[in-house]
């Protein structure tokens, strides 16, 4: 920008105002360029610098005391936490170089990456409190699914001896029984580990 004002400078000081049209313009692009940049600069350091490592602490400091109580993650959240804190560091390296357009979007995808780990630290402890309140409920769905069940395929394979059913019935019933056995096997890990196992509990509800 200094470079264009000099020349320009130097072009109406020497009379050539026809030449001096091109710096010209060229330096009203930069200053315009300079503002936008200055606008949208300080929002992008101020996520950086603190509102950023702000919300990362707090996901550390979650993680580590949900860890301790007991619960588990399928995610590698450590890993997640330290990727983005990589994240941060070179973004604001890109800030520093004006690299604004990349800068922004990182941005973007670093809030969005934020909010999923507080999503995933808040679904699992959602689904534990879903689970130790509801665990007489889980259990006597389970066993009236289970007995259900049974009932099902015992009237089929006796309708099966006596009618021709087709193959459809007895696919579907045949998963249906599946998806039960594996409910079943899920709440059945969750009821009999040790005191100190821990368990995913949205394992548990899904």
């Amino acid at each position: 920008l200094e470079d264009e004002f000099e020349e320009y400078t130097q072009l109406t000081e020497d009379g050539d105002f026809v030449k001096s049209e091109k710096p010209l313009k060229q330096l009203e692009k930069d200053a315009s360029k300079m503002e936008r940049n200055i606008e949208v600069i300080p929002p992008v350091y101020n996520n950086l610098k603190n509102v950023f490592p702000q919300q990362l602490s707090e996901l550390q400091a979650g993680f580590a005391k949900m860890t301790d109580e007991g619960y588990m993650f399928t995610q590698n959240l450590s890993q997640m936490l330290s990727d983005i804190q990589s994240e941060c560091d070179q973004n604001m390296v890109d800030l520093t170089n004006l690299k604004i357009a990349e800068a922004q979007a990182n941005n973007k995808g670093i809030a969005d990456e934020i909010d999923d780990i507080y999503d995933i630290l808040s679904h699992e402890y959602t689904a534990r409190q879903k689970v130790e309140h509801q665990t007489k409920e889980l259990e006597e769905f389970i066993d009236h699914a289970e007995k259900h069940q049974l009932e099902l395929m015992n009237e089929l394979d006796r309708l099966q001896q006596n009618y021709e059913l087709n193959n459809n019935e007895l696919e579907d019933a045949h998963e249906l029984d599946q998806k039960i056995k594996q409910i079943s096997n899920r709440f059945a890990s969750y009821i009999n580990r040790d005191d100190d196992e821990k368990v995913v509990y949205t394992d548990v509800l899904n």
